[in-house]
């Protein structure tokens, strides 16, 4: 059974029935000779565990890609050394050493104070609005500001930031064309300009994950570490920003009264766990078989991707009950919103620590007067989700019935 792959939808409702029309066809099924897609979540869980069979992403493709260009026309050797390194981070010997050691500096940190500064900063600008846009006036300036400040560069580059993280993303298409890698170059140097910069005047107010790391480090592994952090742009600005954003989303216009939920402990350990699931900003993640194999009895041939629709397993009827709803049976298993295993996303709790507190805080200032309106969709196989809407603060409440059933529509 083949389907039809899609990176356009009108809006959140037609990218859900996309998501089911998926399902439909089964657990594993080619869309090409060499492309299946994957929606069963036992399966998906299977395959997160196997790291051995199962590679994230060749970057070695695009560091031999870079190799065959020539090296006096086109000087790219930075971009091949920065690829090493992520590889390094992402598949290498090295991985979990980095991994760990990134983790352990970064929530060493005190990130309940960043995000709490980082929001009042761009609340106060809308405090003096009556409308404004979830993604361009909030999602995007705060999730930025965090990410900035939490690596130890200047917080009011959030614009910059955002261009230098669109242009790394260029770095994961298949077919990378010279001038795309000049972006990615220019966003690269930029990048480190910026870390030396933040690092050598020490002027923040604490001192960061880049401060940390670059000062008990040799002189040799500050390259390595730059890459690490450069990475962690294209690896959670985006999704963080999607999630947020969906969630504001459903919280003002299906969940308004339920947002009762959020004044207590209990109440929104459920709601934010839940919006996690279901929102899961990203909403597929591409695996390569790296031996012939067979999968529920489909052959797989070396070098086959494997396109795990993460969204259509948090969604899995046979595993979560309420697969459409805000539910505690849910709750029974874990959801796949950050992955599992080996890759199992270093920003987990932050995103966590994010959500609960900005959640909350949006409603509590914003969310009694506002009424959003009709979204506008962004184009991405990956991360579809809200590109633009419009948030009035004058509008008047939708009266929804308080035992109504919170719905994902």
């Amino acid at each position: 059974m083949k389907q039809k792959l899609t990176d356009t939808f009108d809006s959140l409702a037609d990218f859900r029935n996309y998501l089911e029309q998926l399902r439909a066809h089964g657990d594993i099924y080619p869309i090409n000779a060499m492309t299946y897609v994957v929606t069963d979540y036992e399966l998906m869980r299977t395959i997160f565990r196997q790291p051995e069979d199962f590679q994230t992403f060749d970057f070695g493709d695009r560091i031999r890609q870079l190799q065959k260009i020539d090296p006096i026309a086109y000087d790219f050797e930075d971009i091949r050394v920065s690829m090493s390194d992520w590889l390094l981070f992402m598949e290498g010997p090295d991985h979990m050493y980095w991994k760990k050691r990134l983790m352990q500096r970064m929530y060493g940190l005190d990130l309940q104070g960043i995000i709490e500064a980082e929001w009042e900063q761009v609340a106060c600008v809308l405090d003096q609005r009556d409308e404004f846009d979830l993604m361009v006036d909030v999602c995007e300036p705060l999730i930025c500001r965090i990410i900035s400040s939490i690596i130890g560069i200047d917080p009011q580059l959030f614009k910059k930031i955002r261009l230098i993280e669109k242009q790394f993303m260029k770095a994961f298409v298949p077919a990378m064309s010279l001038d795309s890698l000049r972006e990615v170059k220019d966003a690269h140097n930029t990048f480190r300009s910026m870390q030396f910069a933040g690092w050598e005047k020490g002027t923040l107010n604490q001192a960061r994950l880049l401060h940390i790391l670059l000062n008990e480090v040799k002189e040799d592994e500050r390259s390595s570490v730059m890459s690490q952090i450069e990475f962690l742009l294209p690896g959670g600005i985006e999704s963080s920003i999607m999630l947020l954003s969906e969630s504001i989303f459903r919280l003002i216009t299906d969940l308004r009264h339920n947002a009762e939920m959020l004044k207590n402990a209990e109440g929104r350990f459920l709601l934010v766990e839940e919006l996690i699931r279901m929102c899961s900003s990203i909403t597929v993640v591409t695996r390569r078989a790296v031996r012939d194999m067979e999968i529920e009895g489909m052959p797989i041939k070396e070098g086959s991707a494997l396109l795990l629709f993460i969204a259509c397993a948090n969604r899995d009827p046979r595993y979560f009950p309420f697969p459409m709803e805000v539910n505690a049976e849910n709750l029974k298993i874990p959801h796949l919103a950050f992955g599992l295993g080996r890759h199992y996303c270093i920003g987990t709790e932050l995103s966590r620590m994010e959500m609960n507190f900005i959640l909350p805080a949006f409603m509590d200032r914003f969310g009694s007067t506002s009424q959003i309106m009709p979204e506008t969709m962004k184009r991405s196989f990956y991360t579809p989700g809200i590109e633009s809407v419009s948030v009035n603060r004058n509008g008047a409440n939708i009266h929804q019935s308080l035992e109504q059933v919170i719905r994902w529509i």
